[in-house]
């Protein structure tokens, strides 16, 4: 698998660094990472390699520290939205098709954003209720001057701004979202997973047609076993529905 990288300008004057790869004129897949990820984690590589010889997969940083990237506590969820979008004017210049997939906090990433060039999106383990789930994990919060610590075995570095969006992105929010979608959903289930346990995901209120699919035995990453191959492949046949 041969990745090109690719930047490319916001319209506030930061930099988006991504990398492509696989079929250059076949439709194309956006990759959206969640909260405190990166697009070299292991289920998006599998992704792109099982994709290889059909589709050109885009995947990019939401944060880096490279030059003139963003950093992730000057981030929110709009604005996490407002870069897919620019990926995805860049994408519709090259690719007729257009498939997204979010994962964790690129599920309602990928909502927000609603581009209208979306052919369909896959949601593996998507964060539904946003609020609800922040409550949860914020007592492991620490506010550090006009950022919060999430502490964890590595700490992160929260905006506050990123913290009180989130808490405005409740399920009657989510649900809104989904009724709003322009394009057909599958959502990606992980069995050992919290987000399982919720029942109801941007799938339920989609008014386009939907998919839920459960891959048991992993956790919310599907790095346990070859999970990560499994989603791919649920995924790559959902997408071949829309072609």
């Amino acid at each position: 698998m041969q990745e090109r990288k690719f930047t490319l300008p916001t319209p506030d004057g930061k930099t988006i660094y991504g990398v492509k790869s696989g079929n250059p004129v076949g439709p194309a897949i956006i990759v959206v990472h969640g909260l405190t990820g990166h697009m070299y984690e292991h289920q998006f590589k599998r992704l792109a390699e099982v994709a290889d010889p059909n589709f050109c997969t885009y995947r990019f940083n939401l944060y880096k520290g490279t030059e003139n990237a963003r950093k992730l506590i000057d981030c929110t969820l709009q604005t996490h939205a407002a870069d897919l979008a620019v990926v995805m004017a860049e994408a519709a210049k090259h690719h007729q098709k257009i498939f997204v997939v979010g994962h964790s906090y690129g599920g309602p990433t990928t909502m927000l954003a609603n581009c209208p060039q979306i052919t369909a999106v896959s949601l593996w383990d998507p964060t539904y209720n946003p609020a609800k789930v922040q409550e949860g994990f914020f007592e492991d919060y620490r506010p550090a001057e006009d950022t919060y610590i999430m502490q964890g075995g590595i700490n992160y570095f929260i905006g506050k701004a990123m913290v009180e969006h989130t808490y405005t992105m409740d399920a009657a929010v989510c649900e809104k979202l989904s009724q709003q979608a322009n394009f057909p959903i599958q959502v990606i289930m992980a069995g050992d997973g919290y987000y399982i346990k919720q029942g109801t995901s941007y799938d339920t209120y989609c008014p386009y047609r939907t998919c839920r699919d459960v891959v048991a035995g992993t956790s919310h990453c599907f790095y346990e076993h070859d999970t990560a191959a499994e989603v791919a492949n649920l995924t790559l046949a959902w997408f071949k529905q829309w072609l």
